[in-house]
């Protein structure tokens, strides 16, 4: 499914940058620091750090594209002894999003102007929860959600630094919905609301130049 979902989307990217006389190609790479919010019970926020690559092409000032999104370092959650207030658990959930996107820039010249950055896509998500026991450091357990999709949105501002290249600074949110189950049976069901704070680089490429 996941393959599938990625491979149609590359190919709706080739697609259009070719019907638009591929003007223009957008690379992207970009981190920072987010925090999630659910509406889980038992906590509210874990913090994580994002890592997004990105790859677009068609007209000027929009293009259309794919990214890969995920968070490889998740601060996660910690769980106390409701008696002794000891730490005993953390709960971390691992999360890789295959998506598309559509991005509109305002620069007149985005190769070599600044333009402030609007930017709505979707995603298959592929998560796992782990739970680790702090006292020994040892995996309590791993399971696996149900694939679901993620919808997600962002504003900012791309500033170029050297020929074609520019810093990107922005605001990221993300919502989707993460069910858990086991035999048939739901372990946990939540909604999850992810607030993000970009610094990245990318690289945007002119042809008609």
């Amino acid at each position: 499914m996941r393959r599938v979902w990625f491979g149609f989307l590359c190919s709706l990217l080739v697609g259009i940058s070719f019907g638009s006389n591929g003007q223009n190609l957008l690379l992207e790479v970009k981190s920072g620091y987010g925090i999630a919010h659910t509406n889980r019970l038992d906590y509210k926020f874990s913090g994580f750090v994002p890592l997004h690559m990105s790859l677009g092409g068609g007209l000027k000032n929009l293009q259309i594209g794919v990214d890969v999104m995920m968070n490889p370092l998740e601060v996660g959650h910690i769980f106390y002894d409701e008696f002794t207030e000891e730490r005993r658990f953390i709960e971390k959930t691992k999360q890789r999003v295959y998506g598309g996107f559509l991005r509109l820039n305002t620069a007149a010249e985005p190769e070599d102007n600044a333009g402030f950055i609007a930017k709505f896509g979707m995603g298959y998500v592929d998560a796992t929860r782990e739970v680790v026991v702090l006292e020994s450091d040892q995996t309590y357990s791993k399971k696996k959600f149900e694939p679901t999709f993620l919808v997600n949105g962002e504003l900012g501002v791309s500033i170029p630094f050297v020929s074609m290249g520019h810093i990107y600074f922005g605001y990221g949110f993300h919502y989707n919905k993460m069910t858990l189950k086991e035999h048939g049976i739901v372990l946990d069901d939540y909604k999850q609301f992810r607030h993000l704070i970009l610094l990245g680089v990318n690289l945007s490429v002119d042809f008609t130049n």
